[in-house]
């Protein structure tokens, strides 16, 4: 019986309950991360919609959103934690869940990560690739954001940092970080029967630090079959074995369903239910040896992620997809200070993937089945940077590197890049990043071949696809007295996607094949502005601008805006947050030649709004609180046909102790 039946029927039985036990094993996660040379924040408690951006010793810009941000803005998966981050596009039909077939859930960084199969986004769990492996694109669904303390979204290929992709979103785990007990419980329940309750509880006594996670949730929907659930349960254990060296182990259980809802008023267009069950497991070493001046830090990661993704009842002929698919591999970095300012980053990363199909056709149809070949990439990969200071109160940062690709059936490669920060110290910051973006076709080219027979072997004579990313910006922060405080940031950027892998049907004198034959431009600004309004009060306002080579290159906005607002005035907590975007043209960017997108939908403004009011009960930090999506009512959609929900209100409690 799938997970997410035991977890359903568990739930009917217990009203709230715990639908989640965590039984995991015990794996240090160390993550390795290059010297972060963060933005000036605003200093509130929780700044609106995002932590902050920061830009590391390379040039690369990152946008984080941490636990407090995820609060405010109620978001119970990852789309809802992502939906007002500048530059990034969204994607669902339900209240409740991310329908995970055809163009269903999803999450687009500047215009990439829209093809299905084969995304150009990839995501992680503490440094742990976990996306569907067979069809090479996230399930967000595998993704649960209650169980993290931090969500980062690296717009643009980083190699310095990850590799086998154009942009990445990064989920880092809670950990425990305050001596004895202390944890927190919620629970909310709002319009369409929708059920909320997440809990989180950590345990810290002298080198031993333990974190445990569960959430679950649920909704019937706005409209019928517009239903989904969500359940999971983390587990990470810290340990100090010596002053220098410090072991982490992470594991997680997910398990999830979601259904389409269809077109409005056409039953028949519904194609079925989308489950998705995933693990994960990850073991690290961590060791320190000098000091922060001048040392070596290093880490050790093995890891391995697996799941499932199974399409239930689908329209003839297709019928049941189930998918399944196996992640493993290791991370060994360092990074060497062998003088101030300096730093060489050294590392490898292995990385296998697995997976099968079965394929249970509508009669006439037959039962097939795909097994895949294993994949195997691996990535060495070597940046240096040295940080040098000049006359005037300025410095700067030169720095180049370089991840190699060695790939076990398909063609090698090289990711260069340089990048140069220059900053002053009344906080103006300049920066130019370029770097070579390589993103390998999964097994989903082959389950193609699979499925389209006179394609044969074509796949395996495929280069990667490759990115061109080049950015300048600027950013400045500025102190206004009485702890008030405004940054600003501005960049502008443009990508060169080319090697596109596609499959191509050719004359009858040539056998129809996969080839890389796509290539598009994307060019873009982004602008965001933080104050720090002192008494509490904290806004938030950013503007991007894409312009896209390929007219019809979907989920890419010509403009769009995000905003927020907190004001905590301690007998309460405020915040409001809204997004607005242009029309865009929707749906995946297939993998045939002769695909083509011509569904738009129109451009539309949404507003969210949280209050909460703190009670005091037996030294329990205790809050209630009311939440109202869509505040202004607007009707909007993420595909043609596919209405969002109205306004819709959310009723809550939460407690830390």
């Amino acid at each position: 019986m799938p997970l997410t039946h035991h977890i359903a029927r568990h739930t009917s039985r217990s009203g709230y309950g715990l639908p989640v036990v965590v039984a995991l094993l015990l794996c240090p996660v160390a993550r390795l991360h290059a010297q972060v040379a963060t933005l000036p924040p605003v200093r509130v408690s929780a700044p609106p919609v995002i932590q902050g951006d920061s830009i590391d010793r390379y040039g690369a810009l990152r946008t984080t959103v941490g636990a407090d941000q995820i609060r405010d803005l109620d978001a119970i998966d990852l789309a809802a934690a992502l939906r007002r981050v500048p530059g990034v596009t969204i994607s669902r039909w339900n209240p409740v869940g991310a329908f995970g077939g055809g163009s269903g859930g999803g999450v687009f960084v500047r215009g990439h990560g829209t093809s299905r199969p084969g995304g150009e986004l990839k995501t992680f769990i503490d440094d742990v690739p976990f996306y569907m492996g067979v069809w090479n694109h996230p399930l967000l669904d595998l993704l649960p954001v209650n169980a993290m303390d931090a969500i980062t979204v690296h717009k643009g290929p980083q190699p310095q940092v990850v590799g086998n992709t154009f942009s990445a979103i990064r989920l880092s785990s809670r950990a425990a970080q305050a001596d004895g007990v202390h944890g927190d419980v919620s629970v909310a329940s709002g319009a369409f029967n929708t059920l909320v309750q997440q809990a989180n509880l950590s345990l810290k006594t002298g080198r031993l630090g333990i974190a445990a996670a569960q959430g679950f949730a649920r909704s019937d929907g706005h409209r019928p079959d517009a239903d989904g659930q969500l359940a999971n349960g983390l587990l990470r254990v810290d340990l100090a074995i010596s002053s220098a060296l410090r072991a982490t182990f992470t594991g997680m259980l997910v398990g999830n369903s979601a259904r389409d809802p269809g077109i409005a008023g056409q039953p028949s267009s519904r194609t079925g239910r989308y489950d998705t069950r995933g693990s994960l497991l990850s073991l690290a070493l961590h060791h320190t040896a000098g000091s922060a001046a001048r040392g070596l830090r290093s880490t050790l990661q093995v890891y391995r992620s697996a799941g499932d993704g199974d399409w239930y009842d689908q329209p003839a002929p297709d019928g049941n997809t189930l998918a399944s698919f196996a992640l493993q591999g290791l991370r060994l970095r360092g990074e060497l200070t062998p003088w101030r300012g300096g730093s060489i980053v050294a590392g490898l990363d292995v990385d296998e993937i697995d997976g099968d199909v079965r394929f249970d056709r509508v009669a006439p149809g037959v039962r097939s089945t795909f097994e895949g070949p294993t994949l195997r990439v691996l990535q060495p990969h070597l940046a240096i940077a040295n940080r040098m200071g000049i006359l005037g109160g300025w410095a700067w940062t030169p720095s180049v590197g370089v991840r190699a690709y060695d790939h076990n059936t398909l063609a090698d490669e090289i990711a260069p890049h340089a990048g140069l920060v220059i900053e002053h110290e009344n906080g103006l910051r300049l920066r130019a990043q370029i770097a070579r973006g390589i993103n390998y076709p999964g097994l989903d080219a082959a389950a193609i071949s699979a499925l389209v027979p006179a394609l044969g072997a074509s796949w395996q004579n495929l280069s990667p696809e490759r990115m061109l990313h080049s950015e300048v910006g600027a950013s400045f922060g500025y102190g206004l007295g009485k702890a008030r405080r405004v940054s600003v940031d501005a960049v502008a950027f443009r990508d060169d996607v080319s090697e596109r892998y596609l499959f191509a049907f050719t004359p009858a004198s040539v056998p129809p094949s996969f080839r890389n034959l796509g290539a598009y431009r994307m060019r873009g600004i982004e602008t965001s502005v933080r104050l720090d309004a002192g008494a509490g009060v904290a806004l938030f306002g950013s503007g991007t601008w894409l312009e896209p080579s390929l007219a019809s290159l979907p989920s890419a906005p010509a403009r769009s805006f995000s905003g927020g607002a907190v004001w905590d005035a301690r007998r309460w907590r405020l915040s409001v947050d809204a997004n607005g975007q242009t029309g865009m043209f929707v749906n995946t960017l297939g993998r045939a030649a002769s695909a083509t997108n011509t569904q738009r939908v129109n451009g539309f403004s949404v507003w969210h709004g949280r209050l909460a009011v703190p009670v005091s009960r037996r030294g329990a930090r205790t809050e209630l609180f009311v939440s109202a999506d869509n505040l202004l009512d607007r009707a909007y959609t993420y595909l043609p046909g596919y209405p969002m929900p109205g306004r819709w209100f959310t009723f809550g409690a939460r407690a830390e102790f």
